[in-house]
């Protein structure tokens, strides 16, 4: 008797005890400036990087990051190798349809860069002829894939943003399909890009999951509401994003 009672305390204990308390949030995540990248001493840190740190909080949560290519961010989820994907990740509809999707921080779209002596690209029509760097698996691609043909426009896929751009350094593109606040921040950094035409395609910035964690992307949506009433979502983007 004595024997099951003590099961059945230390049963009640742990079932007690809440499982969040002990459970880390794994969040895989990009490095793409201002959204997430690595400081000089080497810390995760951008816009992304506050906003996952502060949801974790508010879940009462440990998280660990895990920074990877862009290409292999979703995959991750796939694989159950992340909880959540926070990496500046457009909300499309065939996103929609694979994963849970968070309601959206933030709204961007794309844009063309190109260097800043290019006096001839200053619209997508002005493509024709032209070569396009974009990320593999990034709205930018899925934008030239759908529309290459129309346009006349030749592309060519890079597993990183920054592969993209040296490309274009080098001559071997003429233009770069980018996210808009990305490019924005990137060019104050790099006066020798600019933005010619203004943003196309228009989307905004979730956390996803994978299809059947919809229950995480509920609480996901919950805190985002309070951080936006809270003034916290604007302040994340008048530090990271003006």
């Amino acid at each position: 008797m004595k024997r099951i009672f003590f099961a059945s305390l230390l049963l009640l204990v742990f079932t007690w005890f809440p499982a969040r308390a002990q459970k880390i949030l794994v969040v895989a995540t990009g490095d793409y400036p201002p959204f997430e990248f690595k400081d000089d001493k080497g810390k995760l840190n951008g816009y992304d990087i506050e906003l996952g740190q502060e949801i974790a909080r508010r879940m009462g949560v440990k998280i660990k990051w895990v920074q990877m290519d862009f290409n292999k961010l979703l995959p991750a989820l796939d694989a159950g190798q992340a909880d959540l994907v926070i990496a500046a990740l457009h909300s499309t509809e065939e996103r929609q349809r694979r994963y849970a999707l968070s309601r959206n921080y933030v709204n961007s779209g794309l844009v063309i860069v190109v260097r800043q002596k290019d006096k001839t690209i200053n619209s997508l029509d002005k493509l024709k002829g032209c070569r396009v760097a974009v990320k593999e698996m990034a709205t930018g691609e899925k934008y030239a894939r759908d529309n290459a043909v129309k346009l006349g426009f030749e592309f060519k896929s890079f597993s990183t943003t920054g592969q993209s751009f040296a490309a274009l350094d080098r001559g071997e593109v003429d233009a770069v399909f980018n996210d808009y606040l990305a490019s924005r921040y990137f060019i104050k950094q790099n006066a020798k890009y600019k933005i010619p035409a203004t943003p196309f395609s228009p989307c905004g910035m979730s956390a996803a999951a994978a299809k059947g964690r919809k229950s995480l992307i509920m609480q996901v949506n919950q805190i985002l509401d309070d951080l936006e009433r809270a003034g916290f979502l604007k302040q994340l983007y008048q530090k990271w994003l003006l």
